[in-house]
């Protein structure tokens, strides 16, 4: 009888421990714990979906935050000055005093050689530096401008 007992108690302590090994092992069981991975991997995705919501239908120019673009070069003229504006991956703009720019629809204040500056309606101004070095042109007296 004891010995019946013993046979007993080890053969459940085997299916016990071998039920584990098969349970810690089986590549369809619902686990619902994420390990580091897979959580860097959902942020990953969050993230490009999130960037995948621009509106398309919206103007590139008053699509995006105003850290998104930069300025690549400034004309100053007597006639009217000018700014060519871009942002990463895509075409180039030009763009005029009072011109829109960003999402939150800044407008172009004023326009430098070395920089533009943007204001909002309730007052707040933002500068953009320009990415290229200054060119002067002469004009016809021979004063650079």
């Amino acid at each position: 009888m004891f010995f019946l007992f013993k046979f007993f108690l080890i053969f459940k302590l085997l299916l016990l421990l071998s039920f584990n090994a098969y349970t810690a092992e089986d590549p369809f069981s619902r686990s619902f714990t994420v390990d580091q991975g897979d959580i860097n991997e959902i942020q990953n995705q969050e993230i490009q979906n999130n960037e995948k919501k621009i509106d398309d239908s919206v103007h590139p120019l008053i699509r995006y935050d105003l850290n998104k673009y930069f300025v690549k070069g400034v004309v100053k003229s007597e006639l009217g000055s000018l700014v060519i504006v871009s942002f990463p991956e895509g075409t180039d703009y030009i763009m005029f005093l009072g011109d829109p720019l960003g999402n939150n629809m800044h407008v172009i204040s004023e326009i430098k050689l070395d920089f533009i500056i943007l204001s909002s309606s309730d007052g707040d101004k933002y500068k953009i530096s320009v990415m290229n070095n200054k060119v002067l042109f002469e004009n016809k007296q021979g004063i650079n401008q």
